[in-house]
């Protein structure tokens, strides 16, 4: 079971862009634009800005601590 199957929650995945074509830092603005447009247009996506919670594995949990900090 997944995140949406067992906290009813909207569960967003960002598709962000990858080193080594990318620079350094790319992945983490990205995720942060999704972050600030779901944050900043809360009913354009269908969520509670209060209940927004960020997670990842591998490369994706070390983005979302930049993005909790």
């Amino acid at each position: 079971m997944g995140f949406a199957h067992e906290t009813g929650a909207v569960v967003v995945s960002v598709d962000y862009r990858l080193t080594p074509e990318n620079p350094y830092l790319a992945a983490v603005e990205d995720c942060r634009a999704v972050l600030f447009d779901l944050a900043g247009r809360p009913d354009a996506w269908g969520i509670d800005p209060s209940r927004i919670a960020v997670a990842g594995a591998s490369a994706g949990s070390n983005f979302t601590a930049s993005l909790s900090l």
